[in-house]
């Protein structure tokens, strides 16, 4: 059976081949986006912050990455917002993309059934743990199992789509679950229990990211300043009232709003309170700090793709330099320089 990016490979080269690349009218902007916890850009999307700065954004939805890796290589996006796996995925296959930006560092969820009684990370010996093969929650799964020093052959790693999670789940098929947000939440909405040190600035924090077209973005310097403009509206709102955040999230993820304001409260993603945490000072931050070679976010890419390549994600290795091309700090400092100076 085929790896699920193995298969975002194949799909961006044979889909990109067959649809042509449609033409930008003036202003509009063709955002690609899947159900997940990104909450700046859905409370931008429903107070209409994109259009308030300028922009028409043509939102197009996703339900799984291989699509969207084919529509952005066809030149039918202009940006997407997802987990760093599939932004690596289109790098491996040659795309000419960049990542532009976060806003919000996330921590994965390892839901366990209720009549599971972990209290250590060794009892999780001898379970059945589901997750998406190539996934950030994998990579966390895997990772956090490595540091505990548990190994692999002695826990059950079952790989399903994320549709597949749930029901799995509710059928106690397995006995716990990896994923990211909002299905962690959902699945303790439904009586699960979470478990592990996956909140806040964990070991095993990472970034959501939004990537785009290099070359359209270059051609496109003042909307993407417009676009990083409201989704910095978006995150000052959502931090002075965490509720319209979770709000928004609910209605386009399909969640109570209860639910969604406890990834916010439990920490599970983080939101910056200014860009230039992730410009300058964040350990994941886009621009080199004193005696770094690479950026934290360059490191941290790294780190994640080297992982894809010996779990068979993706075809070849990335090198440091690759990455460095594929990671654009110019529109952060752009729009952050284009700020009036507060006094």
């Amino acid at each position: 059976m085929k790896r699920l990016l193995c298969l975002c490979l194949v799909l961006v080269s044979v889909v990109a081949g067959a649809l042509p690349a449609a033409a930008n009218e003036p202003n509009e902007i063709r955002i690609g986006w899947q159900p997940a916890a990104f909450f700046e850009f859905f409370y931008a999307q429903q107070e209409k912050l994109f259009e308030k700065a300028g922009l028409k954004p043509v939102y197009v939805k996703f339900n799984s990455t291989p699509p969207m890796l084919a529509a952005m290589k066809a030149g039918d996006l202009d940006i997407a917002f997802g987990g760093m796996p599939a932004y690596i995925a289109g790098i491996a296959a040659g795309m000419d993309i960049s990542l532009f930006c976060w806003l919000e560092t996330a921590n994965t969820s390892l839901v366990m059934q209720s009549s599971e009684d972990i209290s250590s990370a060794h009892q999780l010996v001898g379970k059945k743990i589901a997750t998406v093969n190539g996934s950030s929650a994998q990579w966390t799964l895997l990772k956090y199992l490595d540091a505990e020093k548990i190994p692999l052959k002695d826990v059950t790693i079952v790989y399903m789509s994320v549709p597949g999670l749930l029901p799995a789940f509710a059928n106690k098929d397995v006995d716990g679950v990896s994923v990211w947000e909002p299905w962690g939440l959902k699945l303790v909405a439904t009586g699960g229990k979470p478990f592990g040190p996956f909140v806040g600035a964990s070991d095993y924090v990472q970034p959501a990211i939004y990537w785009g077209r290099r070359q359209w973005m270059a051609d496109n310097s003042q909307k993407m300043t417009k676009f990083l403009a409201a989704l910095d509206e978006s995150v000052h709102a959502i931090n002075s009232k965490p509720e319209a955040g979770a709000e928004a999230l609910a209605h386009y993820a399909g969640m109570d709003a209860a639910d969604a304001l406890k990834i916010l409260t439990m920490k599970k993603q983080v939101l910056v309170q200014d860009m230039r945490e992730v410009l300058e000072t964040s350990p994941l931050a886009f621009k080199l700090k004193q005696g770094e070679t690479y950026s934290g976010q360059v490191r941290f890419t790294k780190e994640m793709a080297d992982f894809l390549y010996r779990n068979g994600n993706i075809p070849r290795e990335l090198d440091l330099d690759e990455i460095t091309k594929a990671t654009a700090a110019e529109y952060m400092e752009a729009y952050i320089s284009s700020k009036p100076v507060v006094k």
